[in-house]
């Protein structure tokens, strides 16, 4: 009911936390034949759906249910899935990505280069590596590898 601001930055903003998406439902690890969705997480999500759309909360809660340690991949992946029947993000067609050799060795390089502060030479590796259709993204904790779109 409040009113929508656009702005480039933001609409940046929304395709980078879906690529961030993509990212974590393609690496999850999905095996077994019984997959069950979290009840807990799904109970809240209809709350939030249920609550005028309240489409920031229910992302919110798929981000939080993603980062939980208590839950299987596999019913992180179904949950999820249960999820994007409300926001309809396709995230049933996304495949696994397999981040080959050379871009692995080349991160492990820039790694080290970061790590003793050749800002010069890490700069240089990630460009080779966007050359070869990724990217890095630099967290607090570490580097993260995703593919470019």
């Amino acid at each position: 009911r409040s009113s929508l601001t656009f702005s480039w930055e933001s609409l940046a903003g929304a395709q980078n936390a879906l690529n961030n998406l993509k990212h974590k439902i393609s690496n999850l690890a999905v095996s077994g034949t019984s997959l069950t969705s979290s009840k807990k997480y799904q109970t809240e999500f209809l709350k939030f759906v249920n609550d005028d759309l309240d489409t920031p909360k229910a992302l919110a809660l798929a981000w939080e249910m993603l980062d939980d340690q208590n839950l299987t991949s596999s019913e992180k992946y179904v949950t999820l899935l249960n999820f994007d029947k409300i926001f309809g993000l396709n995230l049933d067609k996304i495949e696994q990505i397999e981040i080959p050799q050379t871009v692995l060795e080349l991160a492990k390089q820039r790694k080290q280069f970061r790590e003793s502060k050749n800002w010069q030479k890490s700069d240089e590796i990630r460009k080779e590596i966007e050359k070869l259709g990724f990217q890095v993204q630099d967290s607090d904790k570490d580097s993260e590898i995703l593919p470019l779109n």
